[in-house]
């Protein structure tokens, strides 16, 4: 059997990563924070309630970073800005974690334990 398979990751697919983090912590940001989002987080809170999964999902910085990581990196592949499916693949998680990374150090709170 052959096991030289390996991903190339290319500078650019850093650079979108750094670019995707940042991205994502504002995206993150708007769903769970921001004015604009909260007609959105009204009608789930009001129609599923605040203690449903929906509803602790909009609460959660994890939880919502993990869909935007997803759709963000998903996006990016179907633009042809990620290089190939496996990096896009690896990319969803390290986005996740990096935007709430990214979200701590916007607001000051890097040292912050969720």
């Amino acid at each position: 059997m052959d096991y030289d398979h390996h991903v190339a990751i290319t500078t650019q697919d850093l650079y979108l990563l750094v670019i995707l983090a940042f991205a994502g912590a504002r995206i993150t940001r708007i769903v769970m924070l921001d004015t604009i989002a909260a007609p959105l987080r009204d009608w789930v809170w009001g129609r599923f309630g605040v203690t449903s999964r929906a509803g602790i999902l909009l609460a959660c910085p994890w939880c919502v970073s993990w869909w935007v990581s997803v759709a963000t990196v998903v996006f990016s592949l179907l633009f042809g800005l990620v290089s190939s499916v496996p990096v896009a693949l690896l990319m969803i998680p390290a986005v996740a974690g990096a935007t709430v990374w990214a979200g701590r150090c916007i607001e000051g709170n890097v040292d912050e334990d969720t």
